[in-house]
């Protein structure tokens, strides 16, 4: 089940919903003409334009009714944030199984304010669909086989898929790099700016810092140099620097990254792999963002914008 709503003089009203059957066909997909006065159809995300509700005569309670004339106490509703959904309609439902929480992580603490995958985000990470994009908006057909197909998929790969979690034995979805190199008995050192270093739990790994890209890549090559060392990670911060200052010497950030990995390359010992990573951006932005009550969309937009990344990996 998808719902989507448009702004009106009461607030929030509902104005579309679909419910598609568990092999995928849509068995209900109507408009509904609100109650009260529309002051902003939010088509941004409700994907609903003046032309989709222009002749639109069904009440908001004969959509309800006719939602309860094929949702009976023993159908099992899914979705996401169904909530906002089972809200708009008044509806208190038992059975239900919520992708926003079927994906979210286990083990956190009520108290603690988390962040929900969009399903935009769900659904481009598990499913390798987009959806959501553009400028017209959210389609709710789109969005609730998005969802059935989540829970579909969660069904053949097991309860604990795409949660993160940590536990014993193995690596499981939600172990770090260091716990998994500390485990087998291997040494691990950071080398990265003092600031960033305070925000990881390292455990047993050497933490070494510097207060710039020079001095980082000189320390990375002491620590690659070490007979007591098995992996050493180095955090260069030029090019991204270059980015967030909006800085016109792009091309020397770029020759100063090259030299960099070059000086660290020619370092490495015979047979060890080398892995370079980059795009991601500051996660811990993420989580400022959410202790600072910033709104959901503009959260996932942020998420989802600094998903994208690259990997390049190679045996010297």
């Amino acid at each position: 089940m998808d719902c989507e709503m448009c702004y009106t003089k009461n607030g929030l009203e509902l104005t579309r919903i679909t419910l598609v059957g568990e092999d995928g066909s849509t068995i209900y997909d109507e408009f509904v003409k609100p109650e009260s006065p529309i002051t902003d159809y939010n088509t941004r995300y409700s994907g609903i334009t003046e032309k989709h509700l222009e002749n639109v005569t069904r009440t908001y309670q004969q959509a309800r009714d006719q939602v309860l004339e094929l949702v009976s106490k023993d159908t099992i509703l899914v979705g996401h944030s169904l909530e906002n959904d089972l809200t708009s309609l008044h509806l208190i439902h038992r059975k239900i199984i919520d992708t926003a929480i079927s994906y979210s992580d286990l083990a956190v603490p009520e108290s603690v304010n988390i962040y929900k995958k969009s399903l935009r985000t769900l659904s481009f990470q598990y499913l390798n669909r987009a959806i959501q994009e553009g400028s017209n908006g959210h389609d709710s057909v789109e969005d609730a086989l998005a969802a059935l197909d989540l829970v579909k998929l969660k069904f053949v790969k097991g309860p604990l898929f795409g949660r993160q979690d940590k536990g014993s034995g193995g690596a499981i979805m939600g172990e770090s790099v260091i716990e998994l190199i500390n485990k087998n008995d291997k040494n691990f050192s950071l080398v990265d700016r003092s600031n960033a270093l305070t925000k990881i739990t390292a455990g047993a790994a050497s933490t070494i810092s510097g207060r710039n890209d020079k001095e980082l890549v000189d320390r990375a090559i002491k620590e690659i140099r070490s007979e007591y060392n098995d992996v050493t990670w180095l955090h260069l911060y030029d090019l991204n620097d270059c980015y967030e200052n909006k800085s016109e010497n792009l091309d020397q950030a770029l020759s100063d990254i090259n030299d960099s990995v070059k000086q660290v390359y020619d370092a490495l010992p015979k047979n060890c792999m080398c892995v370079i990573m980059g795009g991601c951006g500051n996660l811990y932005a993420v989580e400022n963002m959410i202790n600072n009550g910033e709104d959901n969309d503009k959260i996932d937009n942020f998420v989802h914008k600094i998903s994208t990344g690259f990997v390049l990996c190679g045996i010297k």
